[in-house]
């Protein structure tokens, strides 16, 4: 369900997307949730939620800045509640009613490339070896030992996806 910027520029979205029209900047990401009905759009460094209605998109809340490292693609993950979005800085979510808020305990992850959702738990990478994980059902919740990595000599983790509730 992400959409996101290519290497040519381009946005990239995947099936069962609608892109959002009269966009205000280069569109760094989108997301179609589909429980709400509603497409999340970066936009520049502004953050657009729109309510889909038939083929028609309706802007609910619009132009909250959202802080992230540009030209970098924004990740998006939910958890019914809020989509949860990353882009190179702090970890940042919307609510329903359109409200952007940053994650402000000192032991989130800071420069947060990806996101992922599984069984309660909010999953982010910051492009080292670790990974680290909010309290269950929490994600404003971090412990500054709730992170693992691999032991030796690992390499820095690029990505992270859920599959079949499996990292």
């Amino acid at each position: 369900y992400n959409g996101y910027l290519d290497a040519l520029g381009g946005v990239t979205i995947r099936p069962g997307e609608v892109l959002a029209k009269g966009a205000v900047g280069t569109v760094y990401g989108l997301y179609y949730w589909p429980d709400k009905n509603t497409i999340i759009s970066v936009e520049g460094f502004q953050v657009f939620q729109y309510s889909v209605v038939g083929t028609t998109l309706l802007t609910v809340n619009g132009g909250q800045s959202l802080s992230f490292i540009p030209t970098t693609p924004i990740i998006f993950c939910n958890n019914t509640d809020v989509v949860v979005m990353a882009g190179g800085g702090k970890i940042n979510y919307i609510s329903t009613t359109g409200v952007v808020t940053a994650v402000a305990d000192v032991d989130a992850p800071i420069t947060c490339s990806h996101v992922i959702y599984i069984d309660g738990y909010i999953i982010g990478i910051d492009g080292t070896n670790r990974f680290f994980w909010c309290e269950a059902n929490d994600l404003t919740n971090w412990q500054s030992l709730s992170f693992a990595s691999a032991e030796g000599n690992p390499d820095f983790i690029q990505a992270v996806y859920v599959v079949q509730r499996q990292i």
